[in-house]
């Protein structure tokens, strides 16, 4: 996802997003944790140690591997921290926590206390980020399925030649943006001299599937964007 950097205090970058992370989360923590992987078979310390121990009667897919066992003994003290924190934070309800491989997410509404539970932790490195979220205008509703998950329309303003230009270089280059024919047409028909050249109509829009395709529009051309909706089929 494309990210902008940010100058708030705490936040390395700002996430312009749809929503928030979850739906409900305004920052997130990531880091690299060494063993961590091996935390999803354990809710307590006495779980985890298990793991390490060759002659426990857990199944041996559920053990640490021979080659990772000097790693994880290593980061012992961070991986017990992490069971505890998990722990808390399921029984708070204050965040949420995600694990993919060796990467974890952090995911809480209170910035000040997420870097502290974070920073009981040895040696590792925090990239702190916060969801902007831009808001949906509503829903909008096809009979089918809607070719794609999201719209985002243009405001109705007089646009430069240089503003058309980099709107049209933008979606040359992308494949994952789809301009309406409207849209289409205005950017490469109408000659320089027309009239209908120079102004947008609030019925151009462009369509997109991932989030972090909004954030891409909005970094690069963002003051030329308007509302913004969800594409559902309705259900009869």
């Amino acid at each position: 996802m494309v990210l902008s950097n940010s100058v708030e205090k705490g936040i390395d970058f700002v996430d312009y997003r749809d929503i928030c992370y979850y739906d409900k989360y305004q920052y997130r923590a990531r880091f690299f944790l060494e063993g961590v992987r091996y935390t999803y078979w354990s809710k307590t310390e006495e779980e985890f140690l298990a793991l390490l121990e060759p002659n426990s009667a857990l199944p041996s897919w559920k053990k640490v591997r021979p080659k990772d066992k000097d790693k994880v003994s290593d980061n012992l003290e961070n991986l017990l921290y992490f069971l505890n924190l998990r722990q808390d934070l399921k029984k708070t309800k204050t965040g949420y926590i995600r694990v993919e491989a060796n990467r974890v997410s952090v995911f809480s509404n209170e910035l000040e206390e997420l870097h502290n539970l974070l920073s009981k932790f040895t040696n590792i490195n925090c990239e702190f980020s916060k969801a902007e979220t831009t808001g949906f205008e509503g829903v909008k509703y096809f009979k089918n399925e809607p070719p794609h998950n999201y719209r985002i329309y243009l405001k109705t303003r007089k646009y430069t030649d240089e503003e058309k230009s980099n709107l049209c270089d933008l979606l040359i280059k992308s494949n994952i943006l789809f301009p309406s024919p409207a849209l289409h047409k205005w950017l490469s028909k109408y000659p320089h001299w027309s009239g209908f050249h120079k102004w947008s109509s609030a019925s151009h829009f462009i369509d997109y599937d991932d989030e972090s395709s909004l954030t891409y529009l909005l970094l690069m051309s963002g003051k030329i964007f308007g509302k913004k909706y969800k594409l559902e089929r309705r259900e009869t």
